[in-house]
């Protein structure tokens, strides 16, 4: 498998992503670490890798190059970051809260893209009867 184990945060442009993997591809080549040539994705219900994941994007661009792609199904950022962790996969997508836990549990991982979040994706929820208020 790859030498390095990489994650990346939500992100905006699909370019961006396969400039990545186009990096990863590359360390892994040098490195001589790949000889199964799969990339093992790993994403989560919704996010940019579910867009890639059902238009074939990803298969398309890397069979000239000789890889096949493995989708693996994750519930949540935190369960992929520990599959990252664990070897089980090469790359992955996480939000920053998962990935803020990650770090400081001392998961080694490199982010190579990232995007500013959606203001309207992330909310605080407080009881009705609670002294909070927006």
């Amino acid at each position: 498998m790859f030498a390095a184990r990489w994650v990346f945060a939500s992100m905006k442009w699909v370019l961006g992503w396969f400039a990545g993997v186009s990096m990863l591809l590359t360390v892994g080549a040098v490195s001589g670490a790949d000889s199964s040539k799969v990339l093992r994705v790993g994403y989560q219900k919704s996010g940019a890798l579910l867009l890639t994941k059902s238009s074939g994007l990803l298969e398309k661009a890397l069979a000239p190059l000789g890889y096949g792609v493995v989708w693996r199904e994750f519930p949540s950022g935190l369960p992929l970051l520990e599959a990252l962790n664990g070897g089980s996969i090469d790359i992955g997508h996480s939000g920053d809260a998962p990935l803020l836990f990650a770090q400081a549990a001392g998961i080694p991982f490199q982010i190579f893209a990232a995007s500013n979040p959606s203001p309207e994706s992330t909310g605080v929820v407080v009881p009705k009867d609670s002294p909070v208020h927006s």
